[in-house]
């Protein structure tokens, strides 16, 4: 083992003087602990902050507030609060004197004040139930004169509630100048945002989002303290589980924000319309904020995990498992299903079912019971736990039923010490020698020679099998040379000198020529990069390479969150982008240098 420090500051010079400047954001950490508050903040913000639910630009108007929640499968709350000097607003009653709905009758009789019947041509009554139906329109003519107030009447053949009845008022240009509920002419306090473009959409997202109710010119609600609210529910036709809320000030929603219902599922990466959440990420991040509480004790962080958790119950899918990614504004996606992400998140599930009382209800049990008992159901003849469930082909079409037919070791250690940890919380012996019989299983069919095998019958070797695998043989009792013999391949094959780039000696890549990756680049991997060293202070106590240089790491990033790799390997889908894996690792490794901690598998 070399104990040649990374020369870290030389890093730090090239990433000053990078082209991706993009990349580097932010802050510059005073130190390696100040370096490890700001990723935790980051990853905090990343499941709490707001900004995290806006596709596009950030908030435009700072001061509006938008949420919403779902009250059952079908209906939805929305709610937007804004400065009453927002918008150019008139008092209702200075608009619309009187509404009277006759529901035997099914007739409806509207007044409005000169000052309104100035200013518009039409006026549309609607009802809605899953569409909006009009119900009549009239002519500014159609009105009758009646103590300086206007007044018309009209057939309502809907049978909706007050709430569902609306009327719009239209100038000369067919232009909404207000929109009025029947239910907000009732309210008191009451304020019509007029004259204005400021509307409110209501979106379903499938593959893309899909415009299903919108508000123009909403009534408004005095609060108080100068603040004003429109708030309404939707009731859709059927069932969805994604939607997303837009405000605009403009006749076209196309550039304005978009607002997510809450999840607390962190965000792993943002492409157009693609917010997506991978089922890996999520663990790692569950199992972060599990070992800051038990450090801190502070409530954010066991609250983090119970919100997580009890979400994480809605992505159980057809086959209880978990997909691989999600959309991070919901829970509907493709059952495309890799069991090593199955086996992270029964890890971070049942850890935090130990560790958080609030979670020990017979309920959660048997989540982590179903998932586990998935995992088991993966078991082949073989004994080991094969890939999933999904393919896609090149035109995108997929195929949920395609069985995926190899054996990973990286999966199938994650596996075993999931069902270890399931044992735990199940108290259930079954549990326990299934976790064995995995072990025996990896042993005989993907240990090979002196080091474990990327998978059976594949002699292929990557980074995390000598990093995961080295834990792994240390966990079930492997003597010192066993776990010598395949930890030694992280130094002999994947520590390497970048062939484009001066900034740093040595670094460690996720894949090797030599074992199976022909053309890999050499890149370093930051998950890897810190895997490689929470394996060697774990089992071999090498803290030297990182006790020499920590006075660096203050300079180490100027990031909001470490990027998944400083390089690109496009055969091997390598690349710059910012990382919770690559985080969440580094804390990992911070927490047990620093604190003796381990995060996970034990």
């Amino acid at each position: 083992m070399s104990n040649q420090p990374y020369l870290l500051n030389n890093l730090i010079k090239e990433l000053t003087n990078s082209n991706e400047s993009a990349l580097f954001v932010g802050y510059q950490a005073r130190n390696i602990h100040d370096l490890k508050e700001k990723l935790l903040d980051e990853l905090c913000k990343l499941v709490e902050n707001d900004d995290l639910f806006y596709l596009g630009e950030k908030k435009e108007y700072a001061d509006i507030n938008i949420s919403f929640s779902q009250q059952n499968a079908t209906t939805y709350s929305i709610t937007v609060d804004l400065p009453k000097n927002f918008l150019g607003i008139v008092k209702l009653e200075e608009l619309v004197k009187n509404i009277t709905v006759d529901r035997s009758n099914r007739n409806i009789s509207i007044t409005i004040s000169q000052y309104l019947y100035d200013k518009i041509n039409t006026i549309e009554v609607y009802e809605r139930t899953d569409l909006d139906y009009l119900q009549f329109s009239a002519n500014k003519t159609d009105f009758t004169l009646n103590n300086d107030n206007y007044t018309v009447s009209g057939f309502l053949f809907g049978g909706t509630s007050d709430e569902n009845t609306f009327v719009l008022f239209k100038d000369n240009n067919d232009k909404i100048l207000c929109t009025v509920r029947y239910s907000d002419f009732l309210a008191s306090n009451t304020y019509a945002a007029f004259y204005t473009k400021f509307k409110i959409g209501l979106y379903e997202i499938l593959d893309v989002p899909y415009l299903i109710r919108e508000y123009n010119q909403p009534v408004l609600i005095d609060t108080g303290n100068n603040r004003l609210a429109f708030s309404a529910t939707h009731t859709l036709a059927t069932a969805a589980r994604n939607i997303a809320i837009k405000t605009s000030r403009g006749d076209s929603f196309q550039h304005e924000k978009f607002v997510y219902n809450k999840t607390y599922i962190p965000l792993s990466y943002k492409d157009f319309v693609f917010i997506r959440t991978y089922t890996y990420d999520l663990a790692l991040t569950m199992l972060t904020f599990l070992a800051e509480y038990k450090l801190t004790e502070e409530e954010k962080y066991k609250n983090y995990v119970i919100n997580q958790f009890n979400y994480m119950k809605k992505l159980k899918n057809s086959r209880n498992a978990l997909n691989f990614s999600y959309p991070s504004y919901g829970t509907v996606s493709d059952e495309y299903i890799r069991n090593g992400a199955v086996a992270w998140a029964l890890e971070a599930i049942a850890k935090a079912y130990l560790e958080i009382s609030e979670l020990q209800t017979i309920e959660n049990k048997n989540f982590i019971k179903s998932i586990a008992d998935y995992l088991i159901s993966e078991i082949q003849s073989n004994g080991l736990v094969r890939g999933g469930y999904g393919r896609y082909d090149n035109n995108y079409n997929f195929y949920p039923s395609h069985v995926v037919p190899w054996f990973s070791t990286e999966h199938n250690i994650d596996t075993y010490f999931a069902l270890k940890s399931s044992y735990e919380v199940l108290n259930d012996q079954y549990y326990l020698d299934k976790a064995n019989d995995l072990r025996d299983a990896i042993y005989l069919n993907l240990y090979q020679g002196d080091r474990l095998l990327q998978g059976y019958q594949d002699t292929a070797g990557a980074l995390d099998i000598h990093t995961w695998g080295t834990l792994f043989i240390y966990k079930t009792g492997g003597s010192v040379e066993t776990t010598y013999s395949n930890y030694r391949y992280l130094d002999g094959y994947f520590l390497d000198k970048p062939k484009t780039s001066s900034f740093v000696p040595d670094l460690y890549k996720p894949y090797s020529n030599e074992l199976g990756y022909p053309g890999a680049s050499t890149v370093l991997w930051f998950e890897g990069y810190f895997q490689a060293l929470y394996t060697k202070l774990l089992i071999y106590k090498n803290y030297l390479e990182f006790e020499y240089s920590k006075d660096k790491y203050q300079l180490f990033l100027k990031k909001k969150l470490l990027p998944y790799s400083l390089g690109n390997d496009e055969i091997y889908e390598i690349g710059e982008f910012p990382s919770i894996a690559s985080a969440c690792w580094f804390i990992f490794f911070y927490n047990l240098f620093y604190n003796g901690l381990e995060s996970f598998w034990y």
